[in-house]
């Protein structure tokens, strides 16, 4: 009997296992994200908001919400003051280990320019590093004519410099982007379809770990491949009808806001296939493998999801991008100064050797 209650128990206490992934909206902007995420009814991560801006934060919908510099800023705000948001969420940094707590993937989501977002940032993706939580952002920049000239680019350059010194990897979108693929819209929309490639990004990912598939990629491969140094490239794409495959595959690495991508040289490849998969449409996997070259480390899994039809998504990570293309530029710098030098060594050798002959009969033409 006594055994038998001893079984009961240990069934009882045991806990369901998987990645703890989080989305903390940060500021103005990323309140705003993370409000749409929910609308959009994102499964498989915490949508948590984080803002000094207490009528801001209560306006916009999340799992959780957390107001940072109460005592500093009253909940005021911190009027596009990023020295303000970083003490704010000094402040408050406590509550923000708190809620970080446990997490194995966080999505960092801000607009940069202002005093939140650009402030309070750079010290949430700190205490991410400490925590060695697997750290992503995806920020939203202004545009161009809003930083010439003006204090807002030293503020945008600053808080993304040091994001990029702390997360493992960022994605950035810029509001020009914005005007060149949206000019005709209501600025509302416009403003909500760059939050939605955002979002489509950020629930790829998630979608790769928690999508339980016929072949699966697991949290481990997202980690080695978002920890891995050098560019990153997300895409997604869908698409249905003949060639569906490469279509997606085309929309995936096509992306408007996101702009020209060059693959070659990465060290990573993830491809997550969605829906009603055929066997021979794996094949694209070989015409990545000719973007990327043949050194990259490929990995692909297959969810099926009956819901889309006739169509069928493509999610695409790449990593290691940058650093491999740069190694590649200097090694091929190093071998043209090698060879220059070795032809000025000769050049020399033989004008000594022939030290006696006058220099317009050693080149006579």
């Amino acid at each position: 009997m006594q055994d038998e209650i001893l079984k009961f128990d240990l069934v009882e206490k045991e806990e369901v296992c998987g990645p703890v992934i989080k989305v903390m909206g940060v500021g103005g902007c990323g309140c705003n994200i993370i409000h749409d995420m929910v609308e959009a009814g994102i499964a498989g991560a915490e949508l948590v908001s984080v803002n000094t801006d207490l009528k801001s934060l209560n306006s916009r919908m999340a799992h959780e919400k957390i107001q940072i510099g109460k005592k500093l800023t009253k909940g005021l705000g911190s009027g596009s003051k990023p020295e303000v948001g970083e003490k704010a969420a000094e402040e408050d940094r406590e509550a923000l280990e708190q809620q970080l707590e446990g997490t194995d993937l966080l999505f960092i989501a801000a607009g940069l320019g202002g005093g939140t977002g650009s402030g309070a940032g750079p010290v949430i993706a700190d205490i991410a590093r400490s925590m060695n939580i697997l750290t992503v952002a995806v920020v939203i920049t202004p545009f161009k004519r809003e930083m010439e000239k003006s204090q807002k680019k030293i503020i945008v350059d600053e808080a993304l410099k040091k994001l990029t010194e702390k997360v493992n990897n960022v994605i950035v979108i810029s509001n020009d982007k914005v005007i060149e693929n949206c000019e005709n819209m209501r600025c509302s929309e416009a403003y909500r379809e760059a939050n939605k490639v955002l979002i489509s990004f950020v629930n790829g990912l998630i979608g790769m770990v928690a999508k339980i598939g016929v072949q699966n990629i697991d949290f481990e491969d997202i980690n080695t491949t978002l920890r891995e140094r050098g560019k990153t490239f997300i895409g997604i794409g869908r698409a249905g009808g003949t060639d569906r495959a490469q279509k997606a595959l085309a929309s995936a690495l096509n992306n408007p806001f996101i702009g020209e991508v060059k693959l070659a040289g990465a060290k990573h490849v993830l491809i997550n296939f969605i829906g009603d998969i055929i066997t021979k449409e794996l094949s694209i996997v070989d015409e990545l493998r000719k973007l990327t070259g043949d050194k990259a480390s490929i990995k692909y899994g297959v969810v099926e999801d009956l819901s889309l039809g006739d169509e069928i998504e493509i999610v695409i990570l790449v990593s290691g991008i940058t650093e491999a293309i740069e190694i590649e530029v200097v090694n091929n710098a190093i071998d043209r100064f090698q060879k220059m030098e070795l032809l000025a060594k000769q050049l020399v050798e033989r004008d000594y050797e022939n030290v006696d002959i006058p220099t317009f009969e050693r080149y006579p033409n």
